[in-house]
C-alpha cells in the first residue's frame, strides 16, 4: 500500500501539522481523529488495515489529518 507522509509549519498555530495519506487513486476519504487523537490514531486503532483492499485496489484514498483539540 503506497503511504506519503507530510510535515507542515502552521504559522497560524505555531507549530508542525502532520498528514498521512494512504493510497494513490479512488475515492477520496479524510479522517479526523477523535478528540485530542493525532494523525495516526486510525492506523493504530487498525481501521486502515480494515480498508486496506479498497485502498490497495485503487477504489479509496484516505488522508488522516491532524487535530488542533488543544487549540480549540
Amino acid at each position: 500500500m503506497q503511504v506519503e507522509y507530510y510535515k507542515t509549519y502552521s504559522k497560524q498555530l505555531q507549530r508542525d501539522m502532520q498528514i498521512k495519506i494512504y493510497g494513490s487513486g479512488g475515492k477520496p476519504a479524510i479522517f479526523f481523529p477523535s478528540q485530542d487523537g493525532r494523525f495516526y490514531q486510525h492506523e493504530d486503532f487498525g481501521i486502515i488495515e480494515s480498508c486496506r483492499a479498497f485502498i490497495e485496489s485503487g477504489r479509496l484514498k484516505v488522508c488522516c489529518v491532524d487535530s488542533i483539540d488543544q487549540e480549540t
